[in-house]
C-alpha cells in the first residue's frame, strides 16, 4: 500500500532536488543518538522523484513524500545545523517501522509565560 508522508516545509526547488526545513523528529530518524532540539534549522535535500505524485511540492508549503518510494533505498542529504554542511542519508530511515494504520503521536509544546 502506498501513502504520502508530510515531512517538512519546502524552501527551494532546484531542478530535480527539493530542499526543505525539517524538525528534530526527522533528524532523529537519521541520527537517533543526536540530542538535537533546534527546530527549523535543519535542511533536508530530497530527489523530486520521491515526492507525492498527487501533492506536488511548492515553496512555502508542506512537502509530502511517497511511502513506497521511500521504502526503497534513496539517498538524500541532511544539513543538521543549517550551515551548508550536508551529509548523505538513507531516506528509507524515515519510514522504518511505519505503517499506514499507525496513529500520529500528538505533540504538545511547553507553554512559556
Amino acid at each position: 500500500m502506498s501513502f504520502d508522508i508530510g515531512i517538512g516545509k519546502c524552501i527551494a526547488i532546484s531542478g530535480s532536488t527539493i530542499e526543505l526545513h525539517v524538525d528534530n523528529s526527522v533528524v532523529h530518524k537519521f541520527f537517533p543518538r543526536l540530542p538535537w532540539q533546534r527546530e527549523g534549522t535543519s535542511v533536508l535535500r530530497v530527489p523530486a522523484n520521491c515526492c507525492s505524485a498527487t501533492r506536488q511540492p511548492q515553496v512555502g508549503e508542506e512537502v509530502f513524500l511517497n511511502h513506497a518510494t521511500l521504502s526503497q533505498s534513496h539517498k538524500g542529504w541532511l544539513d543538521v545545523e543549517g550551515n551548508g554542511n550536508f551529509e548523505a542519508v538513507n531516506l528509507s530511515s524515515i519510514v522504518t517501522g511505519m505503517s499506514p494504520g499507525q496513529a500520529a503521536i500528538p505533540v504538545t509544546k511547553a507553554r512559556w509565560r
